[in-house]
């Protein structure tokens, strides 16, 4: 079952609620990139970002760096050495 009150997200899933608060802002952009990756709930972006969160960290703890490469080529370090 899913409640969405104001900024206010509740998920029960087998027997565990989690509850989270968001400023203003950050409710909105969640509900934006939900509409935009066409997720069927803010959970399934969260769940999704955690995924993407995870591997960037297990990467730079192998030394690795996550780049984003623009459309002209260059890149921007999100992640990693070099950082900023």
């Amino acid at each position: 079952m899913k409640i969405s009150i104001g900024n206010t997200f509740r998920k029960s899933v087998a027997g565990t609620r989690v509850e989270v608060h968001f400023p203003e802002g950050s409710w909105d952009r969640l509900r934006a990139m939900q509409r935009q990756i066409d997720a069927t709930s803010p959970g399934e972006v969260i769940s999704q970002a955690l995924r993407l969160y995870e591997a960037a960290l297990q990467e730079v703890e192998k030394g690795s760096s996550v780049l984003i490469r623009k459309d002209e080529g260059t890149e921007v370090n999100v992640f990693g050495e070099g950082e900023g």
